[in-house]
């Protein structure tokens, strides 16, 4: 594939992750990262510059990381913002988070776990919440206390989306939650198999019993 051509697909990508998290009927990875865009839409772009330059030093899966990375961010994020010096720091940051996520997931389990105990929170109210409050997993989340890939694995073993259900009606929970539903698929894979998590996250809980 001569530079042209990968110019087009990092293009192509980087449409299709944007619409991944902005349209609930586009799913990127159902769609292969394909999109309608056509050559002579992305020719006719100013910023044309940028994609031929990121498919000269980034490899698909970087390309993609720090799209990634900037979305969480800002999800009408610009191909400039890709070589931003701060996009960069973000970028390396989370590649170590993920790359050595079985601890990070073991230390923020730990500070759930001291926040639970420091102000007498219940597993229940942890992953249930209560009709009138929503799961603490979900407020720490939003106090960054977790990350989104801790809340995910939480989730994945108690439903917390779930007993959210109720409290559809607010606007930034109906955002949280649309966005890690489409987050969830690109970072699965680092997460431990159900078996284990759950067994990770019945020890640890065990002492809020």
């Amino acid at each position: 594939m001569n530079l042209s051509e990968r110019s087009f697909n990092y293009y192509r990508y980087f449409i299709a992750i944007k619409l991944h998290f902005k349209n609930k009927n586009y799913d990127f990875f159902k769609s292969a990262g394909k999109t309608t865009t056509s050559v002579s839409a992305f020719q006719g772009r100013n910023d044309r510059y940028f994609f031929e330059k990121m498919a000269k030093v980034f490899n698909t899966d970087k390309f993609l990381d720090k799209c990634l990375t900037e979305v969480k961010k800002n999800r009408n994020f610009s191909s400039r913002d890709l070589f931003s010096p701060d996009n960069e720091s973000r970028y390396l940051k989370r590649k170590g988070y993920l790359e050595s996520f079985r601890s990070s997931f073991d230390r923020e389990i730990s500070d759930v776990v001291n926040h639970c105990l420091k102000n007498k929170i219940s597993i229940k109210e942890l992953v249930e919440g209560t009709d009138e409050q929503r799961p603490h997993i979900y407020l720490l989340l939003h106090r960054n206390v977790i990350s989104e890939e801790t809340y995910l694995c939480f989730d994945r073993v108690f439903d917390v989306s779930v007993h959210l259900a109720k409290f559809s009606m607010d606007p930034l929970l109906s955002d949280t939650e649309f966005f890690l539903k489409k987050y969830y698929p690109f970072v699965a894979k680092y997460f431990p198999r159900d078996s284990e998590l759950k067994t990770i996250l019945s020890k640890t809980l065990d002492i809020l019993s």
